[in-house]
């Protein structure tokens, strides 16, 4: 493994793991999917999932989080295929970015 001075293992581990399932999600959306909206998917899952890790200190993810993060984007896809052409990648775009943020604060939670 490289040399990343002060950075810990644990967090190199952390952040291609993320990599790794940001990909999974995207590789399992529709083969018609635009690739503009499979850059789009990319960012926003790998942005919830460092962003979780961030805020509540999630480093591992379980299968059931990939499903979550996969049907959260296919959500956001379908949903966003509904409005008009013209907007319909903006649509996306905010729709995901949402599904994320409310993933990020109230999904994995012991609260029932």
């Amino acid at each position: 493994m490289p040399d990343y001075g002060n950075v810990p293992s644990e967090d190199i581990i952390t952040l291609q793991k993320a990599v790794q399932v940001a990909t999974e999600v995207v590789d399992r959306l529709p083969s018609n999917l635009p690739d503009t909206w499979r850059k789009i998917a990319f960012e926003k899952v790998l942005k919830g999932i460092l962003d979780d890790w961030v805020v509540n200190g999630t480093e591992s993810l379980t299968p059931d989080d990939l499903e979550d993060l996969y049907n959260l984007t296919r959500v956001a896809v379908d949903t966003a295929e509904a409005a008009p052409v013209m907007m319909a990648e903006s649509a996306f775009s905010v729709l995901l970015q949402s599904a994320m943020s409310d993933w990020e604060a109230n999904w994995n939670t012991d609260e029932p």
